[in-house]
């Protein structure tokens, strides 16, 4: 009976689109909550056993990947899922421009500052530690290669 119970509860799919994925959760965690009411699951132990069980291969594997929890799955994943949902990127440049005065505002009325010369905005390119970051991914500077190419050859040798 219990395995009938079980083949009802969708997984959670966490990489389905990342636009709603915090609702998503929300929804999927209040419908896992009904079932363990519905069950009449309330001991923690077997809770937690349930969820992980119930959220599916991919979204365990995600909990399982987290930095040591130490709190439930449930507060864990929601935790992630909020992170992920902050770490959203934007379409457009207004969009990116209007998140990027948000930041600046927030940082103004903590009384942060930031180093201008070294904050880098609207930029397709970054070069750092002699590397260049591109949305292509991340190559080695070609300065720097052909200064250890063009190194002048050892005179001498110990």
């Amino acid at each position: 009976m219990a395995s009938d119970v079980l083949t009802n509860i969708e997984p959670f799919n966490a990489h389905e689109s990342t636009e709603n994925s915090g609702a998503r959760w929300q929804k999927w965690l209040r419908r896992f909550n009904n079932f363990l009411i519905a069950t009449g699951i309330t001991d923690d132990t077997r809770m937690e056993a349930m969820i992980l069980h119930c959220l599916g291969e991919e979204t365990f594997d995600i909990y399982c990947s987290l930095p040591d929890p130490t709190t439930t799955p449930a507060s864990t994943l929601t935790k992630y899922e909020k992170t992920k949902q902050s770490k959203k990127s934007t379409q457009t440049k207004e969009e990116h421009n209007k998140v990027l005065e948000k930041v600046l505002t927030r940082l103004s009325e903590r009384n942060l500052t930031i180093n201008k010369e070294k904050c880098i905005s609207n930029t397709t390119k970054i070069i750092f530690f002699g590397n260049i970051f591109t949305k292509d991914g991340i190559h080695p500077d070609p300065k720097k290669i052909n200064i250890i190419i063009n190194l002048p050859k050892p005179k001498q040798i110990l």
